[in-house]
């Protein structure tokens, strides 16, 4: 069921919105909402085959703490493998992160933010195991 709200809308959310003359506003973001869905879903589908259970918990042990909601969609594409490089050199040293690196340098950016995506939904990490 649909729910009201107030929301602030950015000036780069605004150019986006604004692409497209006619309909509601509450129409368009739905649209767009609608359509990032679908995209981030086929996209996560696809890397949940490629990366193993061990490889996804070694980025989300390296990605803990990272506040990605506060930083706008391109600050954050390349940012995953920076993460688990410099988390190689403290929390998870000694770990063998060279394919887990491989696989996010490759990454395309729906692909990432579809990572993202899914790490700001996960269950928090305690002692690198989830909860």
């Amino acid at each position: 069921m649909s729910k009201k709200t107030s929301i602030y809308i950015s000036d780069r959310a605004e150019d986006v919105i604004s692409q497209v003359e006619g309909g509601s506003l509450s129409g368009r973001i739905n649209n767009i909402v609608d359509r990032y869905g679908l995209v981030v879903s086929r996209a996560r589908r696809g890397l949940m085959r490629e990366l193993s259970p061990e490889q996804l918990a070694l980025i989300r042990q390296a990605a803990q703490g990272w506040a990605t909601g506060k930083e706008p969609a391109g600050m954050l594409i390349g940012t995953l493998a920076a993460r688990v490089e410099d988390a190689a050199r403290g929390a998870l040293a000694g770990e063998d992160v060279q394919g887990v690196l491989a696989i996010l340098s490759d990454l395309e950016p729906a692909e990432e933010l579809a990572l993202i995506e899914w790490l700001e939904q996960a269950p928090p990490v305690h002692d690198g195991k989830s909860s």
